[in-house]
């Protein structure tokens, strides 16, 4: 039995000696592995969202039928029209997001907040694969919309 926990002892005192530099390798090829992943999920999505936009381009023509119809019919046809075309505009919004993700992967700032320089979390990656602030600096930017009206607006509008 001594033998046993002396061998345990043993093989956890080696493992210590490489488990900081073997442990860090792990996090990074994890990390990039993860990143792969939401590469792949962002490439899927904008496939998703280019078939979309495609189908939805459609939808946006007047239906000749329409022109003799009455007032109620041309508004509900309005309506869904405009329904579309802010649908498309969402679309193609996300579209651009994604676009500057994948650039963001490619030249390697992927991940990393544009305000404070700190890697954002894999989980809100993972919920947000677009995200370019971390949770904090997106925080403090969405308060400030909120009291000054705009990201253009200055932080302190009397300086």
């Amino acid at each position: 039995m001594s033998d046993i926990v002396g061998l345990a002892v043993d093989t956890e005192k080696n493992a210590g000696c490489h488990s900081g530099v073997e442990l860090a390798q792990r996090k990074k090829s994890s990390r990039e592995q993860q990143l792969q992943r939401l590469k792949l999920a962002l490439l899927h999505a904008r496939a998703v969202i280019l078939e979309e936009l495609s189908q939805a381009g459609t939808t946006l023509a007047e239906n000749p039928a329409e022109v003799g119809a009455d007032i109620f019919d041309r508004s509900t046809s309005d309506l869904g029209r405009t329904l579309c075309f802010l649908l498309r505009e969402r679309g193609r919004n996300k579209l651009n997001a994604i676009d500057d993700a994948l650039e963001r992967i490619r030249d390697g700032s992927f991940g990393f907040c544009e305000d404070c320089g700190q890697k954002i979390p894999l989980g809100r990656l993972e919920v947000m694969p677009f995200a370019t602030m971390c949770r904090d600096c997106k925080s403090l930017q969405e308060k400030r919309e909120r009291l000054f009206g705009g990201e253009n607006e200055p932080v302190f509008p009397y300086d």
